[in-house]
C-alpha cells in the first residue's frame, strides 16, 4: 500500500487538491467548458504518467525490496504480488482524487459519499471472495477493483453532466504503448547491464521513465497547463 501510494500521491493527490479552488470558481462563474477542459486535462495527465509508472514500479519493486529490507524469498513474493494488485488500481486511485473534488466544485458532497459506502461494502465482500482463491493479494486487488469502479462511475456521472470529460482516447492510445517502451527499457537495463542489483534497478527506472516520455509529452505539457 505504502509503495503504492508513492506515485498515487505524486500524481493522483497533488494534482487535485491544486485544483479544487480553479474548479470551484469555474463552477460559481458559469464556466462549465473551462471546468470540463480542466477536468479532461488532469485525467489525461494521470492516465499518461500513472500507466506508465505501475509498469516500472511492477518490474523494479522485487529487487528494490530485496536491496532495502533484506527479504527472504517468500516474504519478496509476497510483497510483490500485493504491489501488483494494487498497481492494477493506480489510474483509478489517481482518477478518484479528481472525481470526488469535481463533486466537490459543484458544491455535491453527497453523491461521493455514497459512491464512497458502496465501494466499501464491495470492498469487504470481494475481498471475503478472492481471498480464499489468491491468498492475501485478493485483499488489495479488491480495493483495486472497487477504487476504480467508484471513479469510473463518478467520472461517468460527471460526463453526463459535463459531455466530453471522459474523452481520453487519444491518450490511452499512447499511454499504453509508452507503459510497454518504458517496462522494455527498464528490464533491458537490469537484465543486461553488469551492474550491481540496486543501482541497475534505480538506473532502470531512470531510463525506463525517459524512454516513455516522447510518447506522453503532450500530457507532460498539459500538466504545467492545468
Amino acid at each position: 500500500w505504502t509503495i503504492q501510494q508513492v506515485p498515487e500521491t505524486i500524481i493522483g493527490t497533488a494534482i487535485a487538491v491544486a485544483l479544487l479552488p480553479s474548479l470551484a470558481e469555474f463552477i460559481n462563474r458559469g464556466q462549465t467548458a473551462d471546468f470540463m477542459k480542466t477536468v479532461n486535462r488532469a485525467l489525461r495527465v494521470m492516465l499518461a504518467l500513472s500507466l506508465p509508472a505501475a509498469a516500472l514500479l511492477a518490474l523494479t519493486v522485487r529487487p528494490l525490496a530485496a536491496s532495502f529490507f533484506g527479504y527472504d524469498a517468500a516474504r519478496l513474493d509476497l510483497l510483490t504480488a500485493c504491489t501488483w494488485a494494487f498497481l492494477i488500481g493506480l489510474v483509478g486511485d489517481t482518477w478518484l482524487e479528481v472525481a470526488v473534488r469535481s463533486f466537490y466544485a459543484n458544491q455535491n458532497t453527497r453523491t461521493p459519499l455514497v459512491a464512497a459506502f458502496a465501494q466499501a461494502v464491495a470492498f469487504v465482500l470481494l475481498a471475503l471472495l478472492l481471498r480464499p482463491v489468491i491468498g492475501l493479494a485478493g485483499i488489495p486487488l479488491a480495493a483495486a477493483l472497487t477504487f476504480t469502479t467508484q471513479a469510473v462511475v463518478l467520472l461517468s456521472l460527471l460526463n453526463r453532466r459535463f459531455p466530453g470529460l471522459l474523452n481520453v482516447g487519444s491518450t490511452a492510445l499512447r499511454a499504453v504503448p509508452a507503459a510497454l517502451l518504458a517496462g522494455l527499457v527498464a528490464y533491458a537495463t537490469m537484465r543486461f547491464l553488469p551492474l550491481p542489483s540496486l543501482l541497475s534497478t534505480l538506473l532502470a527506472l531512470a531510463v525506463g521513465g525517459l524512454a516513455s516520455l516522447p510518447l506522453i509529452w503532450r500530457e507532460v505539457r498539459m500538466l504545467f497547463r492545468l
